[in-house]
């Protein structure tokens, strides 16, 4: 998420906005804040990114983290 919001073209919101608040998004979770919630919104900008972005680099962006989450989850728990 991190990559993708320094490298964002800027062009499509799903890309531009939803690295950043992706990025936001897990260090919540990483902080232990409402991890529940989080995960859940999380999820929602993954999704948005990957349907929404106009590029590859927007649409590839969720795929590490979504993988993490599902093969993973015991990171993602509070």
């Amino acid at each position: 998420m991190k990559f993708c919001e320094v490298e964002s073209c800027g062009k499509c919101t799903p890309c531009r906005i939803g690295s950043v608040r992706g990025k936001e998004t897990l260090d919540k979770i990483i902080a232990g804040e409402e991890v529940a919630k989080n995960m859940a919104l999380l999820d929602d900008i993954c999704k948005l990114m990957t349907e929404g972005s106009l590029c590859a680099m927007g649409g590839l962006t969720p795929m590490p983290v979504q993988s993490a989450i599902k093969h993973f989850p015991e990171d993602f728990e509070a």
